[in-house]
């Protein structure tokens, strides 16, 4: 037994829910979670610039360092360009 409301509760249930929003959660922070939100914000800037840093020390230090003592090794051979015989 249907009744005529039945394809508008089937319409009902497939159509997006929406999520009321809890008006406790728009309240402005207090000073203690401003002072760690700005705490995490400007810890997580040095952490930024501390990876940036490392990973140009790691670049700098592989071009440098690396890249000639593995030319100059016994590896180096494998590296060196091909010799022209010349007539």
């Amino acid at each position: 037994m249907t009744t005529p409301d039945a394809p508008n509760d089937v319409a009902r249930q497939l159509q997006p829910m929406q999520i009321e929003q809890d008006p406790g959660l728009a309240a402005p922070l207090d000073p203690a979670q401003q002072s760690l939100a700005e705490a995490l914000r400007v810890s997580f800037g040095i952490l930024k610039v501390a990876m940036l840093a490392l990973l140009v020390a790691a670049a700098l230090v592989g071009d440098l360092v690396l890249l000639p003592a593995l030319l100059t090794g016994p590896l180096g051979r494998f590296f060196r360009p091909a010799s022209r015989s010349r007539p």
